[in-house]
């Protein structure tokens, strides 16, 4: 047994990260993030497939500048959790 199972008999583990292959990794109970996380993790190479993914469909939404690049962060998380390739389903609160 490592740690963080030793501690997961004790306490409630979370984790504080953009990076969702590390929730997937370290099956945290809980997990929370910010948007400054969020936008770290996703300039990350392996990510790079669901960032185009949601930037093209966000250019072709109406509307101006800030609300596509709203509607581009929304459909980010959404193909992240539709990709097969992740293990791992976080809730979303």
């Amino acid at each position: 047994m490592n740690l963080l199972e030793s501690l997961k008999r004790y306490t409630t583990v979370v984790a504080d990260t953009g990076d969702f292959e590390a929730i997937a990794r370290y099956r945290p109970q809980d997990a929370t993030t910010n948007p400054s996380l969020l936008l770290q993790a996703a300039q990350q190479s392996h990510y790079q497939h669901l960032v185009n993914k949601a930037l093209d469909f966000a250019l072709g939404l109406p509307g101006d500048q800030v609300a596509r690049t709203q509607r581009s962060w929304t459909s980010y998380l959404y193909l992240w959790l539709r990709d097969p390739q992740n293990r791992s389903r976080p809730r979303l609160h």
